[in-house]
């Protein structure tokens, strides 16, 4: 890949890998630290909705929420964001 820079998250599997590495701890926690808890799988789900929840409003804001959050970036890092958005 000559001329391209890879970053970290451009790729699939390093998300692959931490969401398998989330699931094995949300395990451990479900299994030994909790076992006996009503609540925790109760917690759990809510948690999950909420994330599947921010998913969906930052489908329908995205453009809104970036240019927000763009706003708070220092100056030559929005600047590089947006000359490789231009790419």
């Amino acid at each position: 890949m000559q001329g391209q820079e890879l970053t970290p998250l451009s790729h699939s599997s390093p998300l692959f890998f931490g969401g398998l590495g989330v699931a094995r701890y949300l395990g451990h926690l479900s299994y030994r630290v909790f076992k006996d808890s009503i609540v925790f799988p109760f917690a759990l789900s809510a948690v999950g909705f909420a994330i599947i929840w921010l998913g969906v409003l930052w489908q329908r804001r995205e453009a809104q929420w970036s240019t927000r959050l763009r706003a708070c970036l220092p100056a030559p890092l929005r600047e590089l964001i947006e000359a490789r958005a231009a790419r």
